[in-house]
């Protein structure tokens, strides 16, 4: 009987040959362009110099924690250094952090294998195998160690989806804040009658805050503040949580049983894109302290509390509403679309819940039309 210490030996040489394998492939840019450090600690590793590579990519995680490859270069390096929870932990990030990002996943399984962590070895396995990667060497050595997951060939033979760029046009060219076409005066605009938004009246709340700080004003600015204040700025201050909407969908979709996912459009029997009609955030919060300003001489008591000196507890959910386009990546026809209302995009309890909605509705729809 060997021990695990031996078992973890006897896995070495297929942790080399792959490594071999991938450092005689093209550089591969996922999510962001390689940092030159990125390069150079990939060098290193051709050159058989992990703690110089790992020294390297450390000083880029440190600077940028979402860089997908420094996380996938810094699993090589661990792995060379026999670090192998650390190197299965880094993979495992990339993988995290690129679903459908097919090296990513193998190399993944890879360092899980050699752990004897078979579950997650199967796991990324079979994401890997779905993202496009040949893994039947992988299946095989996981034959050997025990049974195959019940819902293999299921997996396997899944629709796969590219998720494609959303579209974001519907809010660049979005009407301004809700004023336009209230042509009946301050009457209406109270209470909506004879307008398109009759019944409706225009609260703050309708307003999207953005709680930029401005070198004019010195402290924060809202947009019913600004009038310059352009969709494609709030566009690129809202970036990250569109990308983090997009990653969420992938992941979850990766994970589906009956549908999976592709990083190329080119292994894709569908394509999805989010389009977003609508991107705004409602200020709320509590008012908890304040200093009121005397108001004036000889007028004696206090007048309107002192607004720079306010302690005010906020919170600025993003709503986003918008659909989900389903398009047959062969075509290019459309074959189904889904209504898309998330209250807050900026947290993540809530964009995870609203996500795994549309993912099983998405699912559902698809298993529908294939069958399985």
């Amino acid at each position: 009987m060997k021990t695990t210490t031996q078992a973890n030996r006897d896995r070495m040489p297929l942790a080399s040959l792959m490594l071999a394998i991938l450092l005689a492939t093209p550089l591969i840019a996922i999510a962001q362009a390689p940092d030159v450090n990125i390069n150079t600690a990939r060098a290193a590793l051709a050159q058989r110099q992990p703690d110089r590579a790992l020294n390297l990519l450390d000083g880029v995680v440190l600077q940028q924690p979402l860089n997908t490859m420094a996380h996938y270069y810094r699993g090589m390096a661990l792995g060379l250094l026999a670090r192998h929870e650390e190197a299965q932990h880094s993979f495992l990030t990339a993988a995290a952090l690129a679903p459908g990002f097919a090296d990513a996943h193998r190399y993944a399984a890879v360092a899980s294998y050699q752990l004897g962590d078979t579950t997650r070895a199967w796991e990324q396995s079979i994401l890997a195998a779905r993202a496009g990667s040949d893994m039947n060497d992988a299946f095989s050595l996981l034959r050997a160690t025990g049974d195959e997951p019940a819902d293999l060939a299921t997996r396997l033979d899944a629709p796969l989806i590219y998720v494609t760029t959303p579209d974001l046009t519907g809010v660049i060219h979005a009407r301004n804040w809700g004023f336009e076409d209230r042509v009946g005066g301050v009457e209406s605009i109270a209470t909506g009658v004879g307008t398109e938004s009759q019944g409706e009246a225009i609260l703050n709340s309708d307003m999207p805050y953005n709680m930029a700080y401005s070198e004019e004003t010195g402290g924060s600015i809202t947009t019913a503040a600004r009038t310059n204040y352009s969709s494609q700025q709030m566009l690129q201050e809202n970036q990250g949580r569109i990308d983090e909407v997009l990653r969420q969908f992938r992941t979850m979709i990766a994970a589906s049983q009956k549908i999976g996912l592709v990083a190329s459009p080119d292994l894709a029997r569908y394509e999805l894109q989010l389009v977003v009609n609508e991107l705004s955030g409602a200020m709320a919060g509590k008012l908890v302290g304040c200093d009121l300003m005397p108001t004036g001489s000889g007028g004696g008591g206090f007048g309107d509390a002192d607004v720079d000196t306010d302690v005010y507890n906020a919170y600025h959910p993003k709503k986003l509403r918008g659909k989900l386009v389903l398009r047959n990546n062969v075509t290019g026809e459309t074959v189904h679309e889904m209504t898309v209302d998330m209250r807050d995009i900026s947290s993540i309890a809530d964009l995870q819940f609203r996500v795994a909605g549309y993912v099983q509705q998405l699912q559902v729809w698809v298993s529908g039309r294939t069958g399985n």
